[in-house]
């Protein structure tokens, strides 16, 4: 727990007598329900029962690594990462985690850019918006943990990508505009930019992304601005759901039910 904002910790373990009431989810869904009731009664994979992660907006999720996708550490370290996240990745060392979204939502996509080269078109196709209560990776995780019998019934995304917040945003200002360059390039955060991140800039011809993660920047760097838009996420290590589908035969009913309207629901094969 290193590396905080706002007085936030990036990632916080969390064992079973830490697990907070259902009314501290005002959005909560039946799978979150089902996953907190059953991590009251598990025992911890290594530190922790599940994680707690906190993505700030714009930041990776989930990424794409070709062959399937991989979950990202929350301290978004590019070299090696925090004692905290070391010890959340060495729980899910056997797999992708569940991860289901507590706090504002995710943005699931497949990345394009390779096509995107060649014809122009954008360098992500959005797929899904998760909001509280919504998974990522169920599909994936139970394919992999049930017997072939019921896991076939499943279709699970495997190359996808995910970030914290929209990144298929539309902006309706004009980009030309003088006055919105000025402010843009004045804020502290722009100011206090490396060489690489001027090169990105550089780059919102071909993708706006760049544009609008320095957009939020520039919003979170000003004194007006209270707080930061964070993605709060519980992240339940495979070895933790397999325990919980062992446990009962209506929690495992439960939640393959949902496993199958998610996987149907997105529609990939």
């Amino acid at each position: 727990m290193v590396r905080a904002t706002s007085g936030q910790k990036h990632l916080i373990a969390v064992n079973s007598g830490q697990i907070p009431n259902e009314s501290s989810y005002p959005n909560e869904s039946q799978l979150l329900k089902i996953i907190l009731q059953r991590l009251r009664t598990c025992k911890p994979v290594g530190k922790a029962i599940a994680y707690r992660a906190v993505y700030p907006f714009g930041t990776s999720v989930l990424v794409d690594i070709g062959g399937g996708s991989t979950l990202v550490a929350p301290c978004q370290r590019t070299t090696g990462v925090c004692p905290e996240c070391q010890h959340l990745l060495d729980a899910c060392d056997d797999g992708n985690p569940l991860v289901i979204v507590v706090k504002n939502s995710v943005e699931i996509y497949q990345n394009t850019s390779k096509l995107a080269q060649a014809s122009g078109q954008s360098p992500t196709v959005p797929l899904e918006i998760c909001g509280p209560g919504k998974s990522l990776g169920l599909s994936s995780a139970l394919a992999d943990i049930l017997p072939q019998s019921s896991a076939s019934l499943l279709r699970p995304i495997q190359e996808v990508a995910a970030t914290a917040g929209a990144r298929s945003i539309f902006v309706g200002t004009p980009l030309a505009d003088q006055e919105l360059a000025l402010k843009l390039l004045s804020s502290p955060r722009v100011l206090a930019l490396d060489d690489q991140e001027h090169e990105n800039i550089g780059a919102f011809n071909y993708d706006p992304w760049s544009f609008i993660r320095l957009l939020a920047s520039a919003a979170e760097s000003s004194v007006r601005f209270q707080g930061r838009w964070n993605v709060e996420a519980l992240v339940v290590p495979r070895a933790i759901l397999r325990r919980i589908l062992a446990e009962g035969h209506e929690a495992k009913s439960t939640i393959l039910k949902l496993a199958l309207d998610e996987s149907n629901m997105r529609g990939m094969p």
